[in-house]
C-alpha cells in the first residue's frame, strides 16, 4: 500500500520512507492515517511515510525501514533473459560511479544471484536437511508397509471367509486400501499438528531478529500429497499380498500362520525383506547424520580468532549532503563516464571540487566527533573501527594478485577486504604476528582524493592464511599486492579470524580505514565495554550522543558482536538439533518396526513353536530360533546400508569438515547401534514365544 520512491528527488529526508509491515503494525498501530504523513522521526527530521510493504516481505532480512539510499555497496537488479552473471559483471565494469571510497577500493563489481546472497553458505544445510527428511520418509514408509504386510498375513483367514461369502479380490484390495487411507489420514493430521508445534518450537530457538513464517498453503498441500503418495506406497503391495495367493489353502490348514504346511519355506519372507530394507535405510540415515553431526561439531569447535564478549557494534550511515548529490548528478548527466574510473574522478573534481570537499569534510568531522563521543560514554573501555565487522556484513571475496620474486610470474587468488582503524586489532584480540599496525600516515596515504595521476602505494595487513598460502617459508613483510587502483605493500601479518559462518580461515587483506568519503559515509564502530553491559541499556546512550552530530545521520543500528556471531551460527546449531532429532526418531522408528515384525512373526508361528516344544525342544532353543529369524534381516541390512551410506557419503564429502566420508568410527558405531537395536527389539518376542504353553497353543491352532 502507498507509493514507491520517486525516480528523482533531493535529500532522502525530503523523499520519505517505506515501512516493514510488522514495524508499521507494532510501532505505528497499523493506522492508514500515517501513510502520506510525516509520522516518522529519523535523524532529527520528520520523514514522510510513503507506503507499507505487504506481510512477509523481509529483504534484507530484519529491515524495518527502507530509505532511498543511492550510494550503497549492494545493488539489486533483474537480469535480462539469457544473460549470465559473468556477462553482467563484465557489462558493469566501466560504468559511471560516484567518488566514494568503496568505488576506489574495488577492482570491479562482484555479481551473484539473489538466492546465493540470501542463503550463502547455508544452502548446503537446507539441502542436507531435505535429504535427511527424504531418508526418514523412506524409513517410515518401509516400517508402515512392513507392519501392514504382517497384519495382512494375520488376516488371511478373514480374507478367505470374505471370498467364500462372494467378495472378489478387487473388492478386498479396495477395502484394505480404504483402511490404510483412514490410518494415513489420522497419521497425516497428527503429523501436521506435530509439525505446527515443532514449527513454533523452532521459532523460539531462532534469535529474536529473525522472523519465522508460518505454514503457507503450498506446504500444507505438499503434506497432503505426500500423505496420499505414502498411503499408496505403503498399502498397495500389502493389500495385493493379503488378498492374493491360494486363500482356500490357508482355510483348510486351519492356521493363521504365514505359511501352510505345504507351502515352500524361503530364507526370507516378504515382510522380513521389508524389515531388511527398513533397517538398511535406517543404517544410511544413521551414518549420514553421524557424519554430518561430527562435521558440524568440528565446525563449531573452530576458534573465532577474535574476542566477541563485551563488544558492541555501532553501524552508522551518514547520508550525502544534498548539494553534493545534486552537483554529482548534474555532472553524471552531462559527462557520461568513459575509460578508467580514477581519471573520471579527477576530471569531476576539477569541475566541482569545492562541493565535493564539503562532503569529504562532513564525513571526516562526523568520524572524529563520533569516536570522541563514544569513548566518553559510561562503561566504555575503548573504541575502534572495522568495516565490515566480523559476522556483521556482506563478505564477497575479491580478486587480487601476488607479485612473486621470480620476474614476470604473478599468482592470483581471492581474499576478504576489510577496512580497519587504529586499535581495531587490539580491541578484538587479533594478534599481530609480524610487522606493525596502521598509523596516521597510513590513513593519509590511503585516503587521497581525487586519485593521483600516478598510483601510489598503500599499506595493508594480511592474515596468516594469506601469508601461508602465497609466501610459505618467506617473510611477507614488504611483499606487494595488486588488483585495485593502487599497489599495496604488506606492513604486517595478523592472526587468522573468521568473518562469517564458514569454518575455514579465509585469506584476508586489511586496509586502513579512511574517514574522508564523499558519496555517503558508512562506518562500523567497535565499542568495548565493561562486563555486564547490554544492548538495551547501551543503545539509548549511543543515540543521544550520535544523532545530534548531523541531521543527515540515519539512526545507528547497534548490536552485540557476541550476539551477532551466535545468530550467524544459529542455523548450524539448529541443524545439529534437527539432525540429532532425525537420528533419534530414525532409531525409534526402526526399533518399533523390528519389534512389530518380530511380534507378528512370532504370533504367526505359534503352532510351529508349540509342536517344537511338544517334541522336546528347549525354551532356549525356541528363543534362539526366533531371535535368529530377526537377526538375519540385520545381517543383510548392515552391509547393504553401509554400501548405500558410502554412496551418500561420497555426495556429502564436499560439505564435510575435518571428517572423512568413510569415517570408520561413524560406520562401526552405527552398525553396532543397529545390531543392538535389533537384538533388543527381537528379544521380547522371542521370550514371549518361548514362554507360551504348547498345549494351549495346539488347542487354539489345531
Amino acid at each position: 500500500m502507498g507509493h514507491d520512491f520517486p525516480r528523482k528527488g533531493g535529500h532522502p529526508w525530503d523523499v520519505g520512507a517505506i515501512l516493514n509491515y510488522e514495524f508499521w503494525r507494532d510501532q505505528l498501530g497499523g493506522s492508514q492515517k500515517v501513510i502520506g504523513q510525516r509520522s516518522l522521526r529519523l535523524g532529527g527530521e520528520n520523514v514522510l511515510v510513503l507506503g507499507v510493504m505487504p506481510p512477509g516481505f523481509d529483504f534484507p532480512p530484519g529491515t524495518d525501514i527502507w530509505l532511498p539510499y543511492t550510494d550503497g555497496d549492494v545493488v539489486v537488479g533483474r537480469l535480462r533473459p539469457r544473460l549470465s552473471l559473468a556477462e553482467a559483471a563484465t557489462a558493469l565494469r566501466g560504468l559511471g560511479h560516484k567518488p566514494s571510497q568503496a568505488a576506489r577500493r574495488d577492482a570491479g563489481p562482484v555479481v551473484e544471484s539473489l538466492h546465493s546472497f540470501l542463503v550463502g553458505d547455508r544452502d548446503w544445510l537446507l539441502l542436507t536437511l531435505w535429504g535427511v527428511s527424504f531418508l526418514f520418509l523412506l524409513l517410515a514408509c518401509a516400517g508402515a508397509a512392513n507392519i501392514l504386510l504382517a497384519r495382512g498375513v494375520k488376516r488371511r483367514s478373514e480374507m478367505v471367509v470374505r471370498v467364500t461369502l462372494g467378495a472378489g479380490r478387487p473388492r478386498l484390495i479396495r477395502q484394505l486400501l480404504a483402511e490404510t487411507l483412514v490410518l494415513a489420514a489420522a497419521g497425516g493430521l497428527l503429523g501436521l499438528g506435530l509439525a505446527w508445534a515443532c514449527n513454533r518450537w523452532i521459532a523460539l530457538l531462532l534469535p529474536a531478529t529473525q522472523r519465522f513464517a508460518p505454514f503457507p498453503p503450498t506446504e500444507i498441500g505438499l503434506i497432503v500429497a505426500l500423505t496420499l503418495a505414502a498411503t499408496l506406497l505403503c498399502g498397495l503391495a500389502p493389500a495385493f499380498h493379503a488378498a492374493g495367493g491360494d486363500l482356500n489353502r490357508f482355510l483348510k490348514a486351519g492356521t493363521s500362520g504365514t505359511t501352510s504346511p505345504s507351502a515352500p519355506r524361503r530364507f526370507l519372507s516378504a515382510h522380513e525383506l521389508l524389515a531388511s530394507g527398513q533397517l538398511a535405510v535406517a543404517m544410511i540415515l544413521l551414518i549420514s547424520t553421524g557424519l554430518l553431526l561430527r562435521s558440524m561439531v568440528e565446525h563449531l569447535r573452530v576458534p573465532l580468532g577474535f574476542r566477541a564478549k563485551n563488544v558492541f557494534v555501532v553501524e552508522t550511515h551518514l547520508m550525502e549532503l544534498p548539494e553534493v548529490a545534486a552537483a554529482e548528478a548534474s555532472y553524471f548527466d552531462t559527462h557520461p563516464m568513459k575509460g578508467a574510473g580514477s581519471e573520471y574522478d579527477r576530471r569531476m573534481y576539477q569541475a566541482i571540487g569545492p562541493t565535493i570537499d564539503k562532503g569529504l569534510a562532513q564525513s571526516a568531522t562526523f568520524y572524529d566527533e563520533a569516536l570522541r563521543k563514544l569513548a566518553a560514554l559510561p562503561g566504555v573501555e575503548s573504541v575502534a573501527v572495522m568495516s565490515p565487522p566480523p559476522f556483521g556484513g556482506v563478505f564477497s571475496p575479491r580478486g587480487y594478485a601476488i607479485e612473486a620474486r621470480d620476474a614476470g610470474h604473478v599468482r592470483e587468488g581471492d581474499a576478504f577486504h576489510i577496512w580497519a582503524g587504529a586499535n581495531a586489532f587490539q580491541l578484538l584480540g587479533i594478534r599481530l604476528l609480524a610487522g606493525r599496525d596502521f598509523n596516521a600516515a597510513d590513513v593519509e596515504s590511503a585516503g587521497l582524493y581525487p586519485p593521483p595521476a600516478q598510483p601510489v602505494e598503500q599499506p595493508a595487513i594480511v592474515s596468516e592464511a594469506l601469508a601461508r598460502d602465497f609466501w610459505p617459508n618467506e617473510n611477507p613483510i614488504g611483499k606487494m599486492l595488486s588488483g585495485g587502483l593502487a599497489d599495496t605493500r604488506v606492513i604486517g601479518v595478523a592472526s587468522d579470524a573468521r568473518f562469517d559462518s564458514s569454518p575455514d580461515y579465509k585469506p584476508t587483506i586489511y586496509f586502513p580505514f579512511v574517514a574522508r568519503q564523499g558519496g555517503g559515509f558508512q562506518c562500523d564502530f567497535l565499542v568495548s565495554v565493561r562486563p555486564g553491559g547490554s544492548v538495551t541499556g547501551f543503545a539509548p546512550e549511543v543515540n543521544r550522543s550520535l544523532l545530534p552530530l548531523s541531521a543527515n545521520l540515519i539512526p545507528p543500528r547497534i548490536f552485540s558482536l557476541e550476539g551477532s556471531t551466535t545468530k550467524s551460527l544459529a542455523g548450524l546449531r539448529m541443524a545439529i538439533v534437527l539432525l540429532g532429532c532425525f537420528a533419534v526418531l530414525g532409531v525409534v522408528v526402526a526399533g518399533l518396526g523390528v519389534y512389530a515384525t518380530g511380534t507378528l512373526m512370532a504370533a504367526a508361528r505359534r503352532r510351529e513353536m508349540g509342536i517344537r516344544v511338544a517334541l522336546g525342544a528347549q525354551r532356549e532353543q525356541i528363543q534362539r530360533l526366533v531371535l535368529w529369524r530377526g537377526l538375519r534381516s540385520v545381517l543383510i541390512a548392515v552391509p547393504a546400508g553401509m554400501l548405500g551410506a558410502w554412496g551418500v557419503g561420497r555426495g556429502l564429502s564436499h560439505w564435510l569438515f575435518r571428517v572423512a566420508a568413510a569415517d570408520p568410527m561413524t560406520y562401526v558405531a552405527s552398525a553396532g547401534l543397529l545390531v543392538a537395536l535389533a537384538l533388543l527389539s527381537g528379544f521380547l518376542p522371542a521370550r514371549r514365544a518361548a514362554a507360551a504353553d504348547p498345549a494351549a497353543t495346539l488347542r487354539l491352532e489345531g
